[in-house]
């Protein structure tokens, strides 16, 4: 899968931080159109307990960036 993230975040003073929050952001909203579901039960009563339990990406299956791309 390949995908592109633009934004516009002004003067940049580090440049490492800039791109995790990017990615971060990518990843949560992938993980929430993906992955999210809350399950109830019979009764109407969540089966979850976190955020955890309802399905969300974690680093290992984040995005990776290619060698030399910026």
């Amino acid at each position: 899968m390949e995908y592109y993230a633009v934004d516009d975040v002004g003067r940049v003073l580090n440049h490492e931080e800039i791109e995790g929050q990017i990615i971060g952001g990518v990843l949560q909203g992938v993980s929430q159109v993906m992955m999210e579901a809350v399950k109830f039960d019979e009764r109407g009563n969540p089966m979850c307990s976190s955020v955890a339990d309802c399905g969300m990406l974690t680093a290992v299956e984040g995005p990776r960036r290619e060698p030399g791309a910026r």
